[in-house]
């Protein structure tokens, strides 16, 4: 009942919508005629035709093109009767059960969702091909009481209440959407088609989230209420593992050039080894802020419908979803060669993948101490575990470790020092091919002994070689294992020579030089360093302690000893031999850096980086004396001026300054995210604000998508993060296309001329399961074009 309410509601302010048309086609004429008595006919008719043509033409266009309309072609893996029978019996009685039609179609998709897609024509008058989109994850998470839920909720919609009039009520968006589209920014006729259309949409989504808990009742009809209720936990469950296997397993080995064999084989193996921390989760409601834009009521709304809605007794299944497709492995696989690009990545087993990260992790764990002891020991012998042990022996280990710890005591750094011993330990120990790693769904991979595949923890270990007394038996120990106490474990260099994996000079710093800022955990040719900014040069500490928080390592790091002893001790770049510097990106910052020997430095900032004082970016740019190249990663192409220095200065690029107008997101508040999206081909991350798009340049691994995005709402204020990046408002966007809604992928043409478009891979992480919806959602409300 509730839905043909809304359709009849929706198809009457359709035509309100035209009414208001015609009132301003007839006013348009009047003030034409007005216009003609007081100056000459044709002078008159040249002042009212640009009003004359919005209109009318502009309506008439956009409800034409709004009938003719064609979806993209769908995505996903086809599944036939043949292939899943079970699947489609399933599907074909629930929907008898929900009194709709079934799908005639049902593909596999690699997201946390499920939709029902129809592909009409004529307004929606005439029924089109049906598409049943089913994401692997939840038939690898689900019971299949939740699955038939799940199912049920989603036929629910095309339900015999839910579709006389809605699909009227749909295409009825796209002809008011259509029309905005082709109205310009700065035409009057514009501001009242406007305002009405952003009522149409309040007065349309307060429906569709009734419509949302109607659909909630059919699922409660056909599954229970546990099962309806169990589902829509189980989706939030499902969707934060499926991130922290993104995270945890798969996002480290695309990072390395490499790719899992099994990709979705390997979450269901997740699921399986993380019960315990998953039961946790379920334990655990999410917290709904909402919005009057959204299209889902909140969960515990949802939830209170369900355990109050009328149900009939139903028999709990919880066999696990998977059983409907008992070849799910194999199409899973299937799935990936369909859709998962993987650009040229390695494909491995997973014990080959967590060898590879687990071991380059190690190293880059293993390569603060081995860059110390090379110091210390250059020029005298090389730098390996028999030259660390021979140091503790001669009573030098303060002289060795102390830099590394400048907050600990001489009689702390023994204790303090072991446990960043370990990971030299290991990669000694992988290096002389007497350990390898087992991998682990329920936990971090072990450390294995190749003689007798038992668990090796090298903590004792350290604690034993720390000490002088016990530096003996940490040998014998070594020896035992087969471990080379003689392997150069790090390149050597001669002492105060740059330390970083591209070179600087080994030339001090002024003594009477200061710290003008800095920054913690800067990336440096992609290696993590702490950056000192002097006045005359960058001092670079490579590796840095990730112990302590960013800014307290950097005071340390300042109150420990002289400027130019640090810049000794440390990588020293004076700004005399930097022949060229270039500023990408002002906020966070970007920068290529060409020696005068022709040596490379890229530094690289991110949202999170600890500045030692606020200005510290700032004071770099202008230290650099270099003005930004004005490059940004597609859409910049058009040209653009380029982004000033400076908090508030620039977003991407010349075109962002020019689409945001300068910010203007105060009081904004987020609605959702989407991290990894492609912005004409380059990586962008997206926050979905009340206000407008804000796009993020060079968001950085993908696998920490999710973890990204919350950390920047977390720790900006809206409006900074607005103002700092490629902020889109809504009102200048003057038209939009949806060319496909799952996943996401829309066509913008903003009022600067413009035109980009935005595509969600599949692989895309989003703040809650419904971001691409609410993408959508939000490039309706300013009357963007839905025909996918």
């Amino acid at each position: 009942m509730i839905a043909t309410v809304r359709a009849g509601l929706a198809v009457a302010m359709l035509a309100g919508f035209y009414l208001l048309a015609l009132v301003q086609l007839v006013a348009v004429f009047g003030l034409g005629a007005w216009l003609a008595s007081l100056i000459p006919g044709l002078l008159a008719l040249k002042l009212i035709w640009p009003l004359l043509v919005a209109a009318s033409g502009t309506v008439g266009l956009a409800l034409w093109r709004a009938i003719r309309s064609r979806p993209e072609p769908p995505e996903g893996l086809p599944v036939t009767p043949a292939q899943a029978p079970m699947l489609w019996n399933a599907v074909r009685a629930l929907a008898t059960e929900v009194g709709t039609r079934p799908p005639d179609e049902i593909r596999l998709v690699p997201i946390v969702n499920a939709a029902v897609v129809e592909q009409s024509r004529l307004l929606g008058l005439m029924s089109g091909r049906r598409h049943l989109y089913l994401g692997i994850p939840l038939l690898y998470g689900l019971s299949l009481a939740q699955f038939y839920a799940v199912l049920a909720h989603e036929l629910g919609h095309y339900s015999g209440r839910h579709t006389t009039l809605g699909a009227v009520a749909y295409r009825g968006r796209l002809a008011i959407g259509g029309t905005i589209g082709r109205i310009g920014r700065y035409n009057p006729i514009g501001w009242g088609f406007k305002g009405y259309a952003r009522l149409y949409l309040l007065v349309d989504h307060a429906v569709v989230r009734r419509q949302e808990l109607e659909a909630d009742r059919a699922a409660v009809r056909v599954a229970g209420r546990q099962a309806a209720g169990d589902a829509l936990r189980e989706l939030h469950v499902i969707d934060a593992a499926w991130d922290f296997y993104f995270s945890r397993y798969v996002g480290p080995a695309w990072e390395s050039g490499h790719t899992p064999e099994d990709l979705f084989g390997g979450f269901r193996h997740l699921l399986a080894g993380r019960q315990s921390e998953l039961a946790r989760l379920r334990q655990e409601t999410p917290d709904d802020q909402p919005s009057r834009w959204d299209t889902h009521p909140p969960l515990t709304e949802r939830l209170a419908a369900i355990a109050g809605a009328p149900a009939r007794n139903v028999a709990v299944d919880d066999r696990p979803a998977a059983l409907l497709l008992p070849e799910l492995d194999l199409l899973g696989r299937e799935l990936q060669a369909a859709l998962v690009d993987t650009d040229g990545r390695t494909v491995l087993s997973w014990p080959e993948l967590t060898a590879i990260t687990a071991g380059a992790a190690t190293e880059r764990a293993a390569a603060r101490v081995g860059t110390r002891l090379a110091e210390v020991v250059a020029g005298t012998a090389p730098p390996c575990l028999g030259a660390l042990l021979d140091l503790v022996e001669a009573g030098r280990l303060v002289e060795l470790a102390q830099p590394l710890l400048p907050s600990a005591t001489r009689r702390e750094v023994a204790e303090k020092f072991a446990p960043m011993l370990v990971p030299l330990l290991t990669l000694a120990a992988q290096r002389s091919g007497v350990v390898q790693w087992r991998h682990s769904w329920s936990g971090p991979p072990e450390l294995l002994g190749v003689r007798d595949g038992r668990p090796l923890d090298l903590a004792e270990l350290a604690r034993l070689a720390v000490v002088p007394e016990t530096t003996a038996r940490a040998r014998h120990w070594l020896a035992a294992l087969g471990v080379d106490l003689g392997a150069a474990l790090v390149a050597t260099r001669a002492a105060g020579s740059p330390a970083g994996p591209a070179a600087g000079t080994s030339h001090a710093a002024p003594p009477a030089d200061e710290v003008l800022g800095g920054f913690a955990h800067l990336k440096v040719n992609n290696v993590p360093h702490d950056v000192l900014v002097l006045g005359s040069g960058l001092i670079l500490v490579a590796n840095p302690d990730q112990s302590e928080t960013g800014k307290e390592r950097l005071t340390r790091l300042i109150d420990s000893m002289p400027v130019a002893e640090l810049a000794q001790r440390h990588q020293f770049v004076p700004y005399a031999e930097i022949g060229r510097a270039q500023i990408l990106k002002s906020i966070p910052l970007r920068a290529e850096l060409t020696l005068s020997d022709g040596r490379q430095l890229s530094l690289a900032a991110g949202w999170t980086t600890p500045l030692l004082t606020k200005e510290s970016d700032s004071v770099l740019i202008r230290l650099l004396g270099s003005e930004s190249s004005g490059r940004l990663p597609g859409p910049s192409a058009a040209g653009g001026r380029a982004p000033a220095a400076g908090p508030g200065g620039g977003g991407p690029g010349g075109p962002a300054r020019l689409a945001s107008g300068g910010g203007g997101a105060d009081g904004a508040r987020v609605l959702d995210g989407l991290a990894n999206v492609k912005v004409d081909n380059a990586q962008y991350d997206l926050l979905i604000l009340d206000v407008g798009l804000v796009l993020i340049g060079d968001p950085g691994p993908f696998q920490h998508g999710r973890e990204r995005l919350l950390t920047l709402i977390r720790r900006w204020p809206v409006e900074e993060i607005a103002d700092r990046n490629w902020l889109i408002r809504y009102e200048e966007i003057m038209r939009a296309r949806v060319n496909r809604s799952i996943p996401v992928r829309a066509e913008l043409e903003l009022g600067t001329g413009h035109r980009i478009t935005i595509t969600e891979p599949w692989t895309t992480q989003t703040l809650t399961d419904q971001g691409g919806q609410v993408l959508v959602h939000a490039l309706r409300s300013v009357g963007a074009e839905v025909v996918g």
